[in-house]
């Protein structure tokens, strides 16, 4: 697993970032993972500053894909409600802008259980599947 840092607000934050092949088999999965050690806001507040930040913090990589070819996937650990895990599928505009990139989400789309039995064969087969980020495989 990667990391991006972003910030909002002035308060820096930090999620995980996990690239998968997506189940159509073209393209990129970019799994963004609310991990329990950050410091500042959920990526949920800031999906827009994520996305920007993982596509010029981690450009090689990314640039395997068009931006049309990237599959935005929120991954959320509710383990002290209950839940295990919540995953969403963001969908954004995004271009280069004179400032970085440019990122106007447009929605937040459940993931249907074909997807998300598709991430987790995925996660487990990365070693990023863990439910805690202690155990994540961070580089």
């Amino acid at each position: 697993m990667l990391l991006v840092r972003y910030r909002l607000g002035g308060r820096p934050s930090l999620c995980g970032l996990t690239l998968a092949a997506p189940p159509e088999g073209e393209g990129i999965l970019a799994i963004l993972h609310e991990l329990p050690e950050n410091p500042g806001v959920s990526i949920s507040v800031a999906i827009d500053r994520v996305i920007a930040a993982a596509l010029s913090q981690h450009p090689a990589l990314l640039a395997a894909a068009p931006f049309h070819r990237i599959r935005w996937i929120e991954r959320y650990y509710g383990i002290e409600d209950g839940i295990p895990e919540m995953l969403a599928e963001t969908v954004a505009d995004i271009s280069p802008g004179p400032d970085g990139w440019q990122v106007r989400p447009k929605d937040c789309l459940p993931v249907g259980s074909q997807l998300l039995r598709h991430i987790r064969r995925e996660l487990a087969r990365l070693g990023d599947d863990a439910e805690t980020a202690g155990c994540f495989n961070i580089h």
